[in-house]
């Protein structure tokens, strides 16, 4: 079971979403499914979606999309079923379905130790969603965050797991038991890291080597760019693109506007606060190594205050 990469699953789900949402879909009460109007962005058509889990297990999904300036939030919540407990990380290998009839599976780690596989299945609109746990191994509860690289190998996709003691490794993961052959990228010093997400396929600057570039909030404020070699991960380069006022987020995620593998994208961030604000921004080129041109749109929602994965 390969995982999927989060932005090219995301935007062709979204799409789909945004297009009947647009068209004037009615919000789902009886779901739990509500939709609203937000700020958009002229001229940037991207999607962007996240995965949450409340503090009683419940899981939800939420979506910001913005076309033709107008910008659009749509919000799912699964009932009845729950998870058991909130996860530490989670992994997306992709799903199906949408509004109506759930289909989703994600593997996450918790705080016990555990590495666990998980389903979501059945009729959204009937409030019938169950929710299915099975434990694939016991030695993860150190991790405090995980993230889904696009790099396919032969054996699985990349997997980054950052450990509360301020390592972080690279694993290979097919889906079976849990992430596996790991690569030291750095062995301490990584404990500032507060938030952490995959952004996009990039190359070690100056040469042909392909990398994966993570983006990241630190404790002091910082918005970072990581690029780390696919040959040789632990000689990782760093990038500050900002350095104050990003510490505030508990969570950020990016998505990528446009054509996935072209040159000079555009990207959207969001950043959300503990208190569950929800701030928007606009980065007019993803691989100039700069932030000097990330453009802030304000805040543009509230009450998202479950825990947030990329997913």
């Amino acid at each position: 079971m390969m995982l999927k990469n989060k932005k090219i699953a995301a935007a062709a789900a979204v799409v789909a979403l945004a297009g009947s949402l647009l068209a004037g879909a009615p919000a789902m009460a009886g779901t739990g499914s509500t939709q609203s109007a937000a700020k958009g962005i002229p001229g940037v058509s991207c999607n962007l979606r996240a995965t949450g889990v409340t503090p009683s297990g419940q899981i939800t999904k939420r979506n910001y999309s913005t076309t033709g300036g107008v910008g659009t939030i749509h919000t799912t919540n699964y009932n009845p079923g729950r998870l058991g407990f909130v996860p530490r990380g989670m992994l997306p290998p992709g799903g199906v379905g949408g509004i109506e009839f759930v289909n989703d599976s994600f593997f996450t780690n918790s705080a016990d130790g555990g590495f666990y596989f998980h389903t979501a299945i059945g009729p959204n609109s009937y409030n019938d969603v169950k929710v299915t746990t099975t434990r694939m191994a016991l030695t993860w509860g150190a991790t405090r965050l995980l993230v889904a690289s696009a790099q396919a190998t032969s054996a699985g996709q990349y997997v980054y797991g950052l450990t509360d003691s301020g390592a972080l490794g690279r694993y290979v993961f097919n889906g079976a038991n849990a992430p596996k052959n790991r690569v030291v990228v750095g062995d301490r010093g990584w404990q500032g890291v507060k938030t952490l997400t995959y952004d996009r396929p990039g190359f070690v600057p100056g040469t042909k080597r392909t990398a994966d570039v993570l983006l990241a909030t630190t404790a002091d404020g910082m918005l970072v760019e990581y690029t780390i070699p696919h040959d040789k991960p632990s000689q990782w380069s760093r990038k500050n693109l900002k350095t104050s006022t990003w510490g505030n987020f508990a969570y950020l995620a990016s998505a990528t506007c446009g054509d996935y593998d072209a040159p000079i994208q555009k990207r959207i961030l969001l950043g959300v606060q503990p208190s569950g604000d929800v701030y928007l921004y606009l980065d007019k080129r993803n691989d100039d190594n700069s932030g000097a041109d990330i453009v802030g749109y304000g805040k543009i929602a509230t009450g998202w205050t479950e825990k947030l994965f990329d997913y």
